[in-house]
């Protein structure tokens, strides 16, 4: 018995690693918690919910509720659960929830696209100080704010709320809407 016992650890001392090396961690999938992929020499900054400065380490900080994070010269990636944010140079973005099925973030100055892949069911919130923008299920959204307030839907359905005059509309996949546009009227990404 002690030899069958012997020979079965033996076995697996010999098959851990093997097994360990196909097997990756969940805490460096990269998609497991919301945070900056661009790795410790990112050129952003990202403050805590209290406004300290965190520096990245290179295990990614998480990304929480009521954090900032702020592009330098160079765009900024953000990588979550079902979500790929790409922050534009010089944008100011601020994570709202963090459920990943159903995230928001302000983007307070700048552009950024927001990317939800599948299979993400639920509601992103994008707000800015001019509309409120919610993609449905998984699609592609960019929102820009640098000379005016536009906002492309790059693939799903997406509803836009002007929050100065409280219209609402629904624009469809592959149209654009500027917000300084009395009527609220989609077009084409040509």
């Amino acid at each position: 018995m002690k030899r069958v016992m012997f020979a079965i650890l033996m076995l697996l001392l010999a098959l851990s690693p093997a097994m360990a090396a196909t097997t990756t961690p969940s805490e460096t999938s990269g998609t497991s918690y919301l945070h900056v992929a661009n790795g410790v020499e990112g050129d952003f900054f990202q403050f805590n919910g209290k406004g300290v400065y965190v520096p990245q380490t290179d295990r990614p900080a998480a990304l929480k509720e009521g954090w900032i994070v702020l592009s330098g010269q160079e765009p900024v990636t953000i990588k979550g659960p079902y979500s790929t944010i790409v922050l534009q140079r010089e944008s100011i973005l601020t994570v709202g929830a963090t459920v990943s099925s159903n995230p928001s973030y302000y983007l307070v100055a700048g552009s950024a696209s927001f990317l939800m892949t599948p299979p993400f069911s639920g509601e992103l919130e994008v707000s800015t100080p001019v509309g409120i923008y919610r993609l449905m299920g998984p699609g592609e959204l960019f929102v820009t704010s640098d000379f005016a307030e536009l906002v492309f839907s790059l693939g799903g359905e997406v509803k836009v709320m002007n929050t100065i005059t409280r219209q609402i509309t629904d624009i469809p996949p592959f149209t654009y809407l500027n917000l300084a546009d009395p009527f609220l009227n989609a077009k084409e990404v040509s």
